[in-house]
């Protein structure tokens, strides 16, 4: 290829690592997300790997440097259509090492390179992020709203409302970023909220914030926002209610996802989105009033399409609650 500008990233984990390659190149972050290299900043969290005895492991670190170059680069396509712009200089993780991207079985230039029987070292391809269309953002308050929200219309006579019917709206969640994004989403819609303190940080919890709206008009608005679909729902649709679910009641510990909720509608939709996105699950039967659904098998894409989940439990007379939970490969 001619020359073209490459970035390259330097991160420190065991050792100093640099990465060479155009500036449109995914990288993973530490929160599952990709970014563009052209994109990353010193500090950022990224995932690399090192060498635990015999074996290569995953693990985080920080961007400890970051710059801009142009020079000679080389397009590697691989076997599932991946195509990397590399700088001549880079060495890339084969099963049989680390090997330049290109080199010479003689003379100066000798040296490990790639060819075509090699196979590269690496979690395999992205999927591809979700469109965030009007159907996504429908589909994530929906899951989020239902989920974790508080929603109704309150008749005059109860105490601290007792002239007038109080409509309300809130959320309160303890991740900020998906509660911007849900306030974000609402004011997409017209609807528009205010953000409030819902209760400091303890020694136990930590500190929650909450978006409410209280007129007849924003809380209608928010109804019509989470109720189902009519008809069959779109694959935005689908991948806006996982990812918004999820936010709300998700847990990934150990390698295993979980939904958890008392709401058969709720999980109902949970199940009929994750088969139809490939995902095998099973629901067992309630043990100490928590229904685990197990999802088994293999599907390529799970990365696109959950963030996932949560186990909510009540006091003393907690509900029948099931919950869906899938081993990550």
């Amino acid at each position: 290829m001619p020359e073209s500008p490459t970035d390259r990233t330097t991160s420190r984990a065991a050792v100093r690592v640099n990465a060479g390659f155009a500036g449109d190149t995914p990288i993973l972050m530490a929160d599952g997300r990709l970014k563009r290299l052209g994109e990353i900043r010193s500090a950022d969290r990224v995932y690399g790997s090192h060498m635990a005895g015999r074996y290569r492991r995953y693990l985080l670190t920080h961007v400890v440097e970051h710059r801009r170059r142009v020079g000679r680069a080389f397009l590697v396509t691989l076997e599932d259509g991946t195509r990397l712009t590399v700088g001549i200089d880079q060495r890339l993780l084969s099963e049989r090492g680390w090997k330049h991207v290109t080199g010479a079985e003689r003379g100066s230039l000798r040296r490990p390179h790639l060819t075509v029987n090699n196979g590269l070292m690496g979690i395999g391809r992205f999927a591809s992020p979700p469109e965030i269309d009007e159907d996504y953002r429908r589909g994530y308050l929906c899951g989020m709203i239902r989920g974790d929200g508080q929603l109704g219309h309150y008749p005059p006579g109860a105490p601290g409302r007792p002239y007038a019917v109080v409509h309300r709206f809130r959320l309160a969640l303890a991740d900020g970023e998906a509660l911007e994004r849900s306030r974000r989403y609402l004011s997409a819609f017209g609807v528009p909220t205010r953000e409030f303190v819902f209760s400091e940080a303890t020694e136990a919890r930590r500190k929650m914030h909450a978006v409410r709206a209280q007129s007849a008009s924003a809380v209608g608005a928010v109804e019509e926002l989470v109720r189902w679909p009519a008809a069959t729902p779109s694959e935005g649709w689908r991948k806006g209610f996982l990812a918004g679910v999820f936010d709300a009641e998700g847990s990934c510990s150990q390698g295993i996802l979980r939904i958890s909720n008392s709401d058969p509608d709720i999980l109902n939709m949970i199940t009929d989105c994750l088969l139809h996105f490939g995902f095998g699950m099973v629901r067992e039967a309630p043990r100490t009033h928590v229904r685990d659904c197990h999802c088994r098998g293999e599907c390529g894409d799970r990365r696109g399409h959950i963030r996932c989940l949560n186990e909510r439990q009540g006091g003393q007379a907690a509900p029948d609650v099931g919950s869906l939970s899938r081993p990550i490969a």
